[in-house]
């Protein structure tokens, strides 16, 4: 994809050393840190490693890995027997993978909760 005329061309030039600000995406991302330290401290106070968790189009269900003697990556939820569910288009069928253990970074992650909290 290239400038296809005069127009084109002055634009690319103008605009292609600009620094654009988009205060929406900075404001709308997520602090892996307090993310990552919120789903610990959840589970702590819940007594439950039994997490779902949603991701943009993905649902993904575990058990969260204990944090003592250091087993953890700082920023880095480690699940066991997770499940992964990719949401598609309304009309198509949602697809599941399982693995023995799955590593997502907590920045990824949009929200949580624990199975004892959910209504069925």
């Amino acid at each position: 994809i290239g400038a296809k005329d005069r127009i084109d061309v002055l634009l690319v030039k103008k605009y292609a050393t600009m620094k654009v600000d988009n205060p929406t995406v900075q404001s709308s991302m997520i602090n892996p840190e307090k993310m990552y330290e919120a789903i610990y401290k959840v589970a702590k106070t819940s007594e439950s490693d039994s997490i779902v968790l949603w991701m943009d189009k993905v649902e993904i269900k575990g058990t969260l890995l204990d944090c003592e003697d250091n087993k953890c990556i700082k920023d880095i939820i480690t699940l066991q027997d997770a499940t992964v569910k990719c949401m598609k288009h309304h009309d198509e069928e949602a697809k599941e993978r399982h693995f023995k253990w799955l590593n997502i970074s907590a920045c990824h992650i949009k929200a949580f909760t624990f199975k004892c909290c959910m209504e069925d």
